[in-house]
């Protein structure tokens, strides 16, 4: 706690004093070991618990005055690095040190992947936006139970619509990292706003289209529902609301299975009461990214 104590009593003070984003950075640098830099902000390794960020420009700050959002703070403590301290003009913020996520610790962790996890926000996003004018295709049936009922897609979605944040961000896995055994977010001080005041519209586009490619190619596959006896009786999602739901998989990969085999893992889905249920061993589907 050597470094954040340090910083605390003694740094904060010197900081305080400066006028200049880029005398700030300096001072800084020559103390603590730079983590990364963005176009808004620079962090800095304060100690083995937590970790500085440090606002580059006036973007910076709107940024950290974001995090540091109380509401925000108290009511999303469970996907967030929290905050420990901030300066009040929102020049610096001290914040809990996540570990580096990488999209194989991710899924270990909540059980689907990093790109599916993507995907399904990109989707929700844009179907509580009807003013936006991409409208991507519905995620699978399978996806939509898995992520919608885990508690952290539950909350990130719904962090990001009450903060009205962009979901480009929220797409990147250096956005996250690992705290407790957790998944949590590191970056998300970007919300519509911010962008609208400091960011280029250009810079959205680009991250749009090539969001829509990947989604593209994902819907390329064609879902098809399952019976319970094992047919395939039409598109992922058709199925009528009273009904208990059966199973849905890629076209390709139900029509290489034997009617028997479709009919076993619809089976096992059809007598559990979870929300989600593993497909069979000679059902189970590995995308290939």
């Amino acid at each position: 706690m050597r470094n954040l104590t340090n910083f605390l009593d003694t740094d904060s003070e010197e900081l305080s004093k400066m006028d200049k984003f880029a005398k700030r950075i300096r001072f800084v640098s020559e103390k603590y070991p730079k983590i990364a830099s963005g176009s808004s902000r620079v962090v800095f390794d304060i100690n083995d618990k937590f970790v500085l960020k440090l606002a580059k420009n006036e973007k910076g700050i709107a940024q950290n005055e974001t995090e540091n959002d109380w509401v925000l703070q108290s009511s999303y403590e469970s996907i967030i690095a929290p905050i420990y301290k901030s300066a009040d003009d929102g020049t610096w913020l001290v914040s809990f040190k996540a570990k580096k996520m990488t999209k194989s610790l991710f899924k270990a962790i909540l059980g689907y992947s990093f790109d599916d996890f993507g995907r399904w926000l990109i989707y929700y996003y844009y179907e509580h936006n009807p003013n936006r004018y991409i409208r991507p295709s519905p995620v699978n049936q399978e996806l939509e139970e898995l992520i919608s009922a885990s508690e952290f897609g539950f909350e990130i979605k719904n962090l990001m619509l009450d903060f009205d944040m962009p979901y480009g961000d929220l797409v990147r896995i250096s956005s996250y990292g690992e705290l407790g055994g957790r998944v949590v977010l590191v970056d998300y001080g970007l919300n519509q706003q911010t962008y609208d005041t400091f960011y280029n519209r250009l810079e959205e586009q680009i991250i749009r289209k090539r969001l829509m490619e990947d989604l593209r190619d994902w819907f390329k596959e064609k879902w098809v529902r399952i019976d319970t006896q094992g047919n395939i009786t039409g598109d992922c999602g058709t199925m009528k609301d009273d009904k208990k739901t059966t199973r849905c998989l890629p076209e390709k990969k139900a029509k290489s299975l034997s009617k028997a085999e479709r009919k076993a893992t619809v089976a096992k889905k059809t007598k559990s009461d979870d929300q989600f249920v593993k497909n069979t061993e000679k059902a189970e589907y590995k995308r290939k990214d």
